[in-house]
């Protein structure tokens, strides 16, 4: 990815960024960008079926559903996210000190450091 950084006034060449497997601001930004672009798409393609009437079910009612649909699985798949990241970091936490640790192991490590 490219980075997002200015480059530098020295002759110097800078130190290669550190490699990382977070998306850097111009693959967010490229991600938010196809996601409109695909959400506008899909509007504009349910604008063509759905009348603008007052017919039951118009087009504002269709965009809203499609919107809510989409926002309930952009939600989804974070939660996805947050669970992983836990998941990991629970085997990460367990391989270091050899046991999973409980609510009462931690209170015992305030109490101790709270001393």
């Amino acid at each position: 990815s490219a980075s997002a950084s200015a480059p530098s006034s020295s002759s110097a060449p800078s130190p290669a960024p550190a490699a990382s497997a977070a998306l850097g601001l111009g693959d967010m930004n490229a991600l938010l960008g196809e996601q409109r672009r695909s959400m506008e798409e899909k509007l504009a393609a349910i604008g063509n079926v759905f009348p603008e009437s007052d017919a039951l079910v118009t087009v504002v009612e269709a965009n809203v559903l499609v919107v809510l649909l989409h926002t309930q699985a952009v939600c989804v798949a974070a939660g996805d996210a947050y669970a992983f990241v836990e998941h990991m970091l629970r085997k990460q936490l367990h391989a270091a000190i050899g046991k999973e640790l409980t609510p009462a192991d931690f209170a015992a490590y305030m109490r101790f450091h709270e001393r």
